[in-house]
Formats: structure tokens, C-alpha cells, sequence
């Protein structure tokens, strides 16, 4: 009997130690990108737009509503200003921003300070938010992950 504990006691601790799906870091995400900008909604202090996904890792889980990711350093968002006389101008501000994914893995939104839009903005300005090809964003990693994404898993997965 004592011989029983002792080996369910280990398998119980190996099984644990073992990465699964439930407890492992979500998938990367590839932002779709816009043929034209998104409008940005702006309330309380905080202009967003929500942006189409794609999962980039089948075999890692679905991210839960509202899991916060980073994009990667070879995406670029941009703020994209437009006056009433039609012109725009474009402003990076890929680490400017915070995003959360939505509805699992297909749709992120992607939210910044109004104070910040308001600093590129004049009399009568329209501001949305423009994604080039290529984009993608990683979770943020929590501590204690068991299987968390690695730098080459990364490089894997994003980019070309």
C-alpha cells in the first residue's frame, strides 16, 4: 500500500509538472491589416478600435477575453490624422499603445490615451488607426507560466 502512495504521489507530481494547454501561455495573434484606417472611439479618457485577428498557433490555447498583449517590434501601427481639408498624416505609435484581445482570438482592441491623440489632433481633425502587413502580438507573459512562448518561438511566428 505504502509502495501505491508513493508512485501515485510522483505521477501525481510529474503529470503536474507536465505543460498543457490550460496553463500555458496563448497563442500569438496576426492583426489583419487595413485597407483603410479604423475610426477610434473616444470616451473617458481612452480612444479604441477593435481590429480583426487571426490565431498564428493552433496548437497553443485561445486567449481569454481581455488577455493583454504587446505587438512585436517588426509591426508597425500608426495614428493616422486627418484634417478637413482631406489630408493626412501618419504617426507610429506602436509602443504607444495597449491592447486586449476579444472574443477569443478574433478581434483585439487596441485603446491609448485621448490626451495623447489629442496632441496631434487640430480644429476639426479625424483620428483612427491604421495596421501595415505583418503585424502581430504576443501575450504578455505572467509570471509562473509553465510553458511560456520563447524568443525563438516567437521569431517563428511572426513576421514573414
Amino acid at each position: 500500500m505504502r509502495l501505491l502512495s508513493i508512485t501515485v504521489s510522483a505521477l501525481a507530481v510529474f503529470a503536474a509538472a507536465i505543460p498543457s494547454p490550460c496553463n500555458s501561455a496563448p497563442q500569438i495573434l496576426g492583426l489583419v491589416a487595413t485597407k483603410s484606417p479604423v475610426p477610434l472611439s473616444c470616451s473617458d479618457g481612452v480612444c479604441s478600435a477593435e481590429i480583426s485577428a487571426v490565431c498564428l498557433q493552433e496548437h497553443r490555447p485561445a486567449p481569454d477575453s481581455g488577455t493583454l498583449y504587446r505587438v512585436t517590434e517588426n509591426s508597425a501601427i500608426n495614428l493616422v490624422m486627418t484634417g478637413k481639408d482631406g489630408r493626412s498624416k501618419s504617426i507610429k505609435i506602436t509602443d504607444k499603445i495597449q491592447l486586449k484581445s476579444l472574443r477569443v482570438y478574433s478581434s483585439v482592441s487596441i485603446s491609448l490615451p485621448e490626451v495623447l491623440v489629442d496632441s496631434f489632433a487640430d480644429e476639426g481633425t479625424h483620428a483612427s488607426l491604421a495596421i501595415e502587413p505583418l503585424a502581430s502580438a504576443v501575450p504578455v507573459p505572467i509570471a509562473g507560466d509553465p510553458n511560456p512562448l520563447s524568443a525563438r518561438e516567437i521569431s517563428d511566428y511572426t513576421g514573414h
